[in-house]
């Protein structure tokens, strides 16, 4: 995901921000700002992002695990989406299902799309064709 913080609308939220140094209405000097987009920087960013992530991976009918809310499972499609802040790994066997959702996220979001998968989150992955298994270093 780029920009990912500030991709997601503030919505329902509603959070204000003392003028930044340097950036400052003189004539306004002690009023705030009604942020309208998430920010880096803002404790609430990451939460309202991920909430809206949850929303739109679960919408492509996925389950969130319960135990694990990073972790999001197709068993129609035995697919699996691991969410890491920005960083969103999709396995399962069908490539063409895979490439589907990446275009069903890039309508929502401006992605980047790295192509098939070799490490993630510094765990290195190994493909095998003949054993149709991944294996995690």
């Amino acid at each position: 995901m780029k920009s990912t913080f500030s991709q997601r609308d503030i919505g329902e939220d509603t959070i204000y921000l003392t003028q930044p140094e340097g950036f400052k209405n003189t004539k306004n000097s002690n009023k705030v700002l009604l942020l309208g987009k998430a920010l880096y920087g803002l404790k609430q960013s990451a939460n309202i992002w991920f909430n809206l992530l949850a929303k739109e991976i679960i919408a492509l009918d996925f389950t969130q695990l319960k135990n694990d809310s990073y972790l999001y499972y197709n068993k129609s499609k035995d697919t699996i989406i691991i969410v890491y802040v920005d960083n969103i790994a999709i396995m399962g066997p069908n490539i063409s299902y895979i490439k589907e959702i990446i275009a069903k996220l890039g309508e929502r979001f401006i992605i980047s799309d790295l192509r098939p998968i070799q490490s993630y989150l510094g765990i290195d992955i190994i493909r095998s064709q003949d054993l149709k298994i991944t294996t995690l270093l």
